[in-house]
């Protein structure tokens, strides 16, 4: 059967947005596929997308924009099967070089983001008795690391306020995924937006430390972006999907490893090989 599925930050062609949009029109659904700036910044990428996909504008930090598109989606459509909540903001940096305004932004994008999307579009799927809401998380959701506490914090909140929203929905027909990947290779970490003082700080020594114990492993590491977006698609099919979705060899070993872990094996995790 043929679903309608919403999708939001989609517009990097080696994202996970992307392709989860691309994986679940090869599947035969209706995708809606949305981003920023599809007329300025993103008009290449909302081109190339749009080629295969329905592309619409929307920017989740902005709540005038999301009811319209909504609205407009079923209007068209009849209904909105699906919402994949993908668009994030990723600040690296010690918390102490963090500014509460970086914070804020990231929380902004990863969890009242999907909050506005969400309220938007769950009355419908409320009176419907059916949908399905997927969050993207991280294994950040349920571990933390060095210099990535904005975004382990969003994504901790983001999986506290999934569990809360999947109790209170189900019995409404409505079913919740938290998609939890590992490292895959999807150019994130070239984007990543590092704080200012992050190379001549008080931390630089312990970016240059944890840089060199261990990112080119990581980088080594990382799987194929499209396993996440298998994962995706299968999650929206099948109604037997648990809550807790981890992605990739490393999630689906260390989710179960970080929940029962001592404070200092976190800690040893945290840092890795690097010599204090």
């Amino acid at each position: 059967m043929s679903l309608v599925c919403m999708i939001t930050g989609c517009s990097e062609p080696q994202g996970f947005g992307w392709l989860i949009a691309d994986e679940l029109h090869r599947r035969g659904h209706v995708v809606i596929a949305t981003m920023r700036d599809v007329a300025d910044r993103n008009r290449d990428a909302a081109a190339e997308l749009g080629r295969t996909v329905e592309v619409a504008e929307l920017d989740v930090t902005d709540e005038a924009s999301i009811g319209p598109l909504v609205a407009d989606i079923l209007s068209t459509h009849g209904m909105i099967d699906a919402i994949v909540n993908n668009a994030a903001n990723v600040r690296v940096g010690a918390l102490e070089d963090t500014p509460a305004e970086s914070l804020c932004a990231a929380l902004d994008v990863n969890v009242l983001g999907p909050h506005r999307l969400i309220r938007a579009v769950l009355p419908h799927m409320r009176e419907r008795g059916e949908g399905v809401i997927v969050q993207m998380s991280s294994i950040n959701g349920f571990s933390a690391a060095p210099l990535f506490g904005s975004y382990a914090t969003s994504k901790h909140a983001l999986e506290a306020y999934s569990e809360t929203l999947a109790y209170e929905v189900g019995h409404f027909g409505v079913r919740v995924a938290i998609m939890e990947p590992g490292a895959f290779l999807t150019g994130l970490h070239d984007r990543n937006v590092w704080e200012p003082g992050s190379d001549d700080g008080s931390y630089a020594e312990l970016k240059q430390r944890s840089w060199d114990a261990g990112f080119d492993d990581w980088v080594g590491s990382m799987e194929d972006p499209m396993i996440v977006a298998r994962a995706v698609a299968d999650a929206i099919e099948d109604p037997a999907t648990p809550l807790h979705v981890p992605v990739g060899a490393y999630a689906a070993t260390s989710r179960g490893r970080f929940r029962t872990a001592s404070d200092e094996e976190l800690r040893s995790q945290a840092l890795g090989s690097i010599d204090w």
